[in-house]
């Protein structure tokens, strides 16, 4: 799987090039939410969720999927190694998104944020039967994402 290995290789990277107060990808691997408003990220609807995987950058968990226009993307609930400072002192959740090589930090509160929470529930109510696996791990990503509730002890 081409992102896998792409997210293990940049993950793996991270953890090498990282300075002890910023855990966050290096910059180069970093996307600027700016990009993904132009590319109308905020609009796009989840067409189908192609699956999850646990990476081995020590346990972040990658939840893999397509939308309208065949865009594929990530959201990654990243293991408390990458999660910076605030998040560690707050026991709260790091969570990305992963398109075309660049993570996108996806920031506690933000509008982008809820956006992407409403259209998670709206995938999860959506999307059923045969092909779209799993309604309800898309329910509970949604739920861990507002809630920042951490996925690691």
């Amino acid at each position: 799987m081409k992102v896998f290995a792409q997210l293990v290789i940049l993950m793996i990277t991270t953890g090498l090039l990282r300075s002890e107060d910023d855990r966050q990808p290096p910059a180069d691997a970093r996307g600027h939410w700016k990009d993904l408003h132009a590319k109308e990220l905020l609009s796009w609807e989840i067409k189908k969720f192609v699956g999850w995987e646990v990476l081995l950058d020590g346990g972040s968990k990658h939840f893999a999927l397509k939308s309208d226009g065949d865009k594929r993307f990530g959201i990654i609930a990243a293991n408390p190694q990458y999660w910076t400072a605030e998040d560690r002192k707050a026991r709260r959740q790091a969570y990305f998104i992963h398109h075309k090589g660049k993570f996108y930090r996806i920031h506690p509160g933000s509008n982008e944020e809820k956006k992407l929470v409403e259209t998670l529930k709206t995938a999860a109510k959506r999307l059923q039967g045969r092909g779209n696996r799993h309604p309800k791990l898309l329910e509970g990503l949604a739920k861990n994402l507002q809630s920042r509730k951490p996925l690691f002890k």
